[in-house]
């Protein structure tokens, strides 16, 4: 997303992280029904697009959140579609978050 907003001219990020999440939960989350006010039911692979279309008609630009979209599609291809053909994890999370985050991690901590 970074590398991308000075192309499309964005400052602020936050729209397009969030519509990158909603993207990615969607296409993991297929069967999951959802409504838009009542007025009509689909499934969740199609909130990011229902959020785009309520978003454009309220007046506001499309690109941010096409942005989002993008980028959570190449992410959730990488991550799931190529991981299930090739077996591949092309992204991985880098090893220094693991050593801080993982309770599992074997950490040789002297007691004071």
């Amino acid at each position: 997303l970074t590398a991308l907003a000075p192309f499309a001219n964005i400052l602020f990020l936050g729209s397009s992280l969030s519509f990158m999440m909603v993207y990615v939960w969607a296409r993991r989350t297929e069967n999951v029904r959802m409504s838009f006010l009542g007025l009509f039911t689909f499934t969740a692979p199609y909130l990011p697009w229902v959020l785009l279309a309520v978003s454009f008609l309220l007046g506001n630009s499309a690109v941010v959140d096409l942005l989002g979209i993008a980028v959570g599609h190449i992410f959730y291809f990488f991550d799931d579609v190529f991981y299930k053909m090739r077996g591949v994890k092309v992204l991985k999370t880098p090893k220094l978050l693991h050593h801080m985050f993982d309770p599992n991690t074997d950490v040789n901590v002297r007691a004071a």
